[in-house]
């Protein structure tokens, strides 16, 4: 059926989904009218479409596929509709108020422009009741006039998954999330996201580095349906009233349209904390030897210069933006984060400070500079390592332990580091060779 897909035309495509989702040909309709109840017509699926190639797309997508038999049309009703050209769209994903929006297109569209993007499609067609499809439809249709269509989108409390959950859940009169809330998943929206977006370091550092606390608690089956997979797998095993009034599966039947050619989803977020524990203690040893050597080559401070500089800029300004996004935007899944005792703004005092230090500048002003760097250093590393401290007590800890093997080593070398450059036995010691150096030239 794959093999199928792939090679169809627009008429074929229609054909198709409704040879799979129906298991039979549309069928002409009888001449002599006959009374229905609203709804008969219809037949509902929960479309899912799998991982693809961009950051946002390799959590997936759903939508609600409505056949209407009477009219000949398979329509999708999709709430995951945004665009980054659209006016203000940069301002409101910085501030965390990006507007998302409802769409609805022919499902042969969709099927053929998730195909061509190489992203697995499965449909399951819904148990219910005449009035149930009557009422969602109704109430889609409400919501894409474009006065209804818009809103305001989170990442994992509100989003194009969790809103066609609600809309199902709206119709079975709160069945669903009467078998779903409350059931044990041993996920976390921080596990689900390093999971699905693992593949990439750049990504997983920066979901590691911007997710607070708030997505390290257990979350519930109902709350898990923010994943469109994981919405699909749970409607599995809920069941509704049907018409002889005994419960039967909410998922009549399951197809798999399209069956795409790319590594199977990940099952676990990666293990990447020895990764960034390596790259830490590299990064701080390079400091240290820097240093010490400056006892030697007075060219090597300006090396530490550069090194504390820069770990002291980009520790700043990654704090700079871990502070704002939990003071100044609506983000909330980045509040309460911890990380703002590996990556503070105050590193930024060492980034200034930590040259002057490391190459010993004459003067008052180059002294109380020093100074500063010094207590600088030691009060980022008190406060690296009560981060670490928390990971002993898991009802306050935050799941951080990339972000702590990557800093702390650097924290500390930076302590180490200015403390060998200010050390006076190391001065005398450099003075006195370079007295010698001078005896020796005359």
């Amino acid at each position: 059926m794959a093999e199928l897909v792939k090679t169809n035309k627009w008429c074929l495509v229609r054909m198709v989904i409704c040879l799979v989702l129906t298991g039979q040909a549309v069928q002409a309709q009888d001449p002599a009218p006959q009374r229905t109840r609203p709804g008969e017509q219809l037949t509902v699926f929960l479309a899912t479409f799998g991982q693809g190639d961009q950051v946002w797309e390799q959590f997936g997508h759903n939508a609600i596929w409505v056949r209407d038999a009477a009219a000949g049309t398979i329509t999708s009703y999709n709430y995951g509709m945004f665009s980054f050209g659209e006016p203000g769209f940069i301002t409101r994903f910085v501030r965390g108020r990006m507007l998302y929006w409802m769409d609805a297109r022919d499902a042969d569209q969709e099927l053929a422009a998730y195909q061509q993007t190489n992203r697995s499609i499965w449909v399951q067609r819904l148990n219910l009741t005449a009035e149930q499809k009557y009422e969602l439809r109704q109430f889609l249709d409400w919501n894409w006039l474009p006065e209804n269509r818009y809103y305001r989108y989170h990442y994992f409390y509100d989003n194009c998954s969790t809103r066609i959950r609600d809309a199902l859940d709206r119709v079975l009169g709160g069945a669903l999330r009467a078998q779903l809330a409350g059931k044990a998943t041993g996920t976390t929206f921080r596990s689900h996201s390093l999971r699905l977006t693992g593949e990439s370091t750049l990504v997983y550092t920066g979901l590691s580095l911007g997710l607070g606390r708030p997505t390290d608690r257990e979350i519930d089956a109902w709350e898990e349906g923010f994943i469109p997979m994981q919405l699909m797998a749970h409607l599995r095993g809920v069941r509704v009233p049907g018409p002889s009034g005994a419960t039967v599966p909410l998922v009549a039947e399951e197809d798999a349209l399209f069956q795409a050619q790319r590594a199977p989803e990940a099952t676990a977020p990666p293990k990447r904390w020895p990764f960034y524990l390596i790259v830490g203690v590299l990064l701080g040893a390079a400091l240290v030897f820097t240093a010490y050597r400056t006892r030697t080559r007075p060219r090597a401070r300006m090396y530490l210069a550069v090194g504390l500089s820069t770990w002291g800029f980009v520790a700043g300004f990654f704090g700079l933006i871990l502070a704002f996004l939990w003071v100044g935007t609506d983000h909330t899944t980045s509040y309460d984060n911890q990380n703002l005792l590996q990556v503070n703004p105050l590193s930024l005092l060492l980034a200034v400070a930590a040259p002057v230090a490391a190459l010993r500048r004459p003067g008052a002003r180059a002294q109380r500079l020093a100074r500063l760097a010094w207590r600088t250093s030691l009060v980022l590393l008190a406060l690296s390592v009560a981060g670490g401290l928390l990971q002993m007590f898991p009802s306050v800890a935050q799941v951080n332990g990339p972000i702590i093997g990557l800093a702390f080593p650097l924290h500390l070398a930076s302590v180490l580091s200015l403390r060998q450059s200010d050390d006076p036995r190391a001065s005398s010691r450099e003075d006195a060779s370079m007295q010698l150096s001078a005896v020796r030239a005359a």
